[in-house]
């Protein structure tokens, strides 16, 4: 049994990574919102949510950086796919990981406050007078509810998710001024609190759609009805998906034409020769995780493949001893 687990977790390490680092921003981040929210201020203010939200992509990082690169974003693992050379066979697993991190995140809190939340809102709110919904997923503000503040709520997430993207590249830019070890993840939150203070007020900042997407599922499982999906013209799909991902992009053109010079990025060397320049020591330091386990893994298939050969001939060669055994008696 414990090889078999071995070998699971082996195969899987990486997704377990991302999945347990979500789960930890998910009960820190959401954790603090729920707590100012529910205790109107009592305990907490914007600036702390703010800080809360840094410090838990801080850990995350910390807690899944070593063996999956820390991405704890669907955004930057298709990006990093994009523009760094990250496999492409790693982004199903490591998205799957992410969403189901923010899902079973979102799940463990509603049950640490569950009795505070159906005292602040028994009726399962999306909208007005102590909304419950609203701590656990991103939504527009309903001070400004036409249809115009809604683009501009759109735009402002293509925004800040280009920003997070520009630092997330210029970190593990080697040919810029890359932190020191560790120090990565320290100014990534940094950049997640500084989003907060000036892009977080109007559209909830998602930046991140399994943020956003792993406890909307999980409201929706819990009986808040359909209206989690089509409220706001689709935010779930327009805002925290859509925008995201046209923002992540944008931001990674922006800096792989303006500054990086590196032939791991599509903008300057040709996508069909990123497999031969893709090598650990010269990637991103998020993307090195993804490759060295492609590496790994095509080494594995080789070896069975080899082994499976070599069962194969010698089972022939067996058989063959065999009749003539027969032959023999």
């Amino acid at each position: 049994m414990s090889n078999r687990w071995a070998y699971v977790r082996w195969k899987l390490r990486e997704p377990f990574a991302e999945w347990l680092g979500m789960l930890v921003l998910i009960l820190i981040g959401i954790g603090a919102t729920c707590q100012t929210k529910i205790s109107e201020g009592t305990y907490g203010n914007y600036t702390n949510l703010m800080f809360a939200w840094g410090y838990a992509v801080t850990l995350a990082i910390y807690i899944s950086g070593g063996v999956s690169g820390g991405h704890i974003n669907p955004v930057i693992t298709i990006c990093l796919a994009m523009f760094r050379g990250f496999p492409w066979r790693m982004v199903p697993r490591y998205i799957l990981a992410q969403i189901f991190g923010a899902f079973c995140g979102a799940a463990i809190l509603y049950g640490n406050y569950k009795v505070a939340l159906e005292k602040y809102d028994p009726e399962m709110k999306l909208y007005g007078t102590n909304a419950s919904a609203p701590l656990f997923i991103t939504m527009p503000s309903q001070e400004f509810g036409d249809g115009m503040v809604l683009m501009i709520d759109l735009y402002r997430e293509v925004i800040a998710t280009g920003i997070l993207h520009v630092v997330v590249l210029a970190l593990g830019d080697e040919n810029n001024a890359p932190p020191g070890a560790g120090l990565g993840a320290f100014i990534t939150g940094l950049t997640i609190i500084a989003l907060g203070m000036s892009q977080g007020w109007i559209s909830g900042y998602a930046i991140n759609p399994a943020r956003d997407l792993g406890p909307r599922i999980f409201l929706w499982f819990m009986g808040y009805g359909a209206v989690v999906w089509h409220h706001d013209s689709w935010w779930w799909l327009n805002g925290a998906i859509l925008s995201t991902f046209a923002g992540g992009i944008l931001g990674c053109l922006l800096y792989d034409v303006f500054i990086f010079g590196g032939d791991v990025s599509f903008v300057n060397f040709p996508a069909w020769r990123l497999r031969e320049v893709t090598g650990v020591a010269g990637v991103h330091r998020m993307v090195k995780a993804g490759v060295r386990k492609r590496r790994e893994e095509e080494a594995w298939e080789s070896r069975v493949e080899k082994g499976g050969a070599g069962e194969g001939k010698q089972g022939n060669g067996g058989g063959g001893g065999g009749g003539k055994g027969e032959g023999g008696a």
